[in-house]
């Protein structure tokens, strides 16, 4: 079941129009609480998320288990994590983009620890 996510339910209408089956206005009602009971306390399956600002938090805790979140936006602050050191990425090797043969061979190999990063010369 399509369940699409608005800050007012002003867009309400609209959204039942485009093919939601239901609409949660993020600003008036709690987002946890309703997806929970839209889906008998399972939580969604996938949760597509474009703009990553503070509500990111409870998009999270209304995913089901073994669910995927897609995170695609920039707002959520994560970032800043990043430049201030908060957050290391953990870089296991780093290949140019001439080299995308032999990186797609070393992920399959799976000994990798960390992620694979390929460059792009401009």
């Amino acid at each position: 079941m399509p369940i699409a996510m608005t800050r007012t339910g002003a867009k309400r209408d609209a959204l039942l129009k485009a093919g939601a089956a239901e609409v949660l206005a993020t600003d008036e009602e709690d987002v946890v609480e309703r997806v929970l009971g839209l889906t008998a306390g399972r939580g969604a399956e996938f949760v597509f998320d474009a703009v990553a600002g503070p509500g990111v938090l409870d998009l999270a805790r209304a995913v089901a288990p073994g669910g995927t979140l897609i995170e695609y936006g920039a707002l959520s602050g994560v970032t800043s994590g990043l430049r201030t050191g908060a957050f290391a990425p953990a870089v296991d090797r780093v290949f140019g983009l001439d080299e995308i043969v032999e990186a797609h061979r070393y992920m399959e190999a799976g000994g990798r620890v960390g992620k694979i990063v390929v460059t792009v010369d401009h």
